[in-house]
């Protein structure tokens, strides 16, 4: 799988046309398999009718995924993620009406679903260049924050690192049951805390995972009003 990555393909869209030309070259060649796009963090095809920043994102989004025809959406899913109205299509219906195959990424949250904080909460975890750096959440109190609110998920499945990690693949699984989900380790230690997740999630036991998301992000955007970026 080869990705664009970006949306920026400079003025006026100049490089556009030989980036995508580049791509089905690739795919011919047999260079690689797939081209996939990768999807906004929060995306709803309604929002494209707005005249707001997500209204401008979720059109260019549309239009790349017009002109550059990919075989699969990229897109970031775990327990944090935004909450849609039942009238909203997101990344995950949109995919399923249009046969696009869908990859979920960050389903771990970038390890912030799974690892205690650790650190007092004036430590810095995450070194210079990182871009964890610059987010909120990533942010000691915002990890002391997200564990916290992980504690009825913990009481119900699970302390390790391990059990977190079976209940936060099998909740994005169900939830994007059309999707393949990618799960990234740093260290070979990492390996043996990705498991086979196991059969899906009830429908209750969904509702009660994102309600217990819900309330996390809640919180987080009152700490941080200014910065609602997501893992």
């Amino acid at each position: 799988m080869y990705a664009y990555h970006s949306t920026d393909f400079g003025s006026n869209d100049q490089y556009l046309a030989e980036a995508i030309a580049q791509m089905h070259e690739f795919k011919r060649e047999g260079l690689i398999r797939a081209i996939a796009i990768r999807a906004p963090h929060e995306f709803a095809m309604q929002w494209a009718d707005e005249s707001s920043p997500r209204g401008q994102q979720a059109r260019r989004f549309l239009h790349l995924l017009h002109r550059c025809q990919p075989d699969l959406i990229a897109a970031r899913h775990n327990l944090l993620s935004a909450a849609y109205q039942t009238d909203e299509t997101t990344v995950i219906d949109l995919a399923r009406q249009r046969g696009i195959d869908l990859l979920i990424k960050q389903v771990l949250g970038q390890g912030l679903l799974i690892r205690h904080p650790g650190l007092p909460a004036t430590a810095s975890l995450f070194g210079a260049g990182d871009h964890r750096r610059q987010h909120n959440w990533y942010s000691p109190l915002g990890r002391r924050l997200i564990w916290d609110g992980l504690q009825p998920i913990r009481n119900r499945y699970g302390h390790t690192p391990a059990a977190l990690a079976n209940v936060a693949i099998r909740f994005a699984l169900t939830t994007a049951p059309t999707a393949v989900a990618m799960l990234g380790f740093r260290t070979a230690s990492q390996i043996t805390t990705i498991t086979t997740p196991g059969p899906a999630l009830t429908l209750p036991e969904v509702a009660d995972l994102a309600a217990t998301g819900a309330r996390i992000r809640t919180n987080l955007d009152q700490v941080f009003p200014n910065n609602r970026t997501r893992p």
